[in-house]
């Protein structure tokens, strides 16, 4: 983003403040006790998936086919005050991969001898968090809920693979944001 941008997004914001601060009629929160929510999400980009990719760009692959499924959460939240609310959230993604490649082999003639090698794997990952909100009620704006929270909870990865390489091992490889899938850290967390 360039200063232009920059500088057109600053007055655009400042010209919308100026009118919702005229046109404050109401002085209810945006969210109040006992108020509750559920709510379906899907996350973009699969990181698995792109990552997998990033992997094998280096290889001279004759085919690639990624899969996966975007994290999908579902959360439930109760507004415990105005300003306090409890929610619960699970979260469930996905990420895998197969491709070929034929190794840089030659015989003693410099003859390509090098046979296909077909790698594939698979993983899921399963978050469930439970987190406190705390939502700013002195904006008086309808229809805004502004909040800060955290969210703590379990974090669990599936995976499995199949190789013709012998010396393939999947937890050594980096396909989940460049974090090894061996060493699963059992709790995830949230800053939001």
């Amino acid at each position: 983003m360039n200063s232009k941008h920059v500088i057109l997004f600053l007055l655009v914001f400042s010209i919308g403040e100026g009118f919702a601060q005229l046109n404050e009629t109401t002085d209810f929160p945006g969210a109040k006790k006992d108020d509750l929510f559920f709510d379906l999400r899907l996350g973009y980009p699969n990181w698995g998936a792109f990552n997998t990719e990033r992997h094998v760009s280096g290889l001279e692959i004759t085919s690639l086919t990624t899969t996966g499924i975007a994290p999908v959460s579902a959360r439930f939240e109760i507004m415990l005050s105005n300003e306090l609310s409890v929610a619960l959230e699970g979260v469930f993604n996905s990420w895998g991969g197969e491709w070929t490649y034929v190794p840089e082999l030659y015989d003693g003639d410099f003859n390509p001898i090098g046979e296909p090698v077909t790698t594939s794997y698979s993983a899921q990952r399963l978050r469930f968090l439970a987190g406190l909100k705390y939502h700013v009620n002195d904006i008086n704006v309808d229809n805004l809920d502004v909040y800060g929270g955290v969210f703590i909870g379990t974090n669990r990865i599936w995976s499995e693979y199949e190789s013709d390489d012998e010396d393939f091992r999947l937890e050594n490889q980096n396909y989940f944001l460049y974090q090894e899938l061996a060493p699963q850290f059992p709790i995830s967390w949230s800053f939001r």
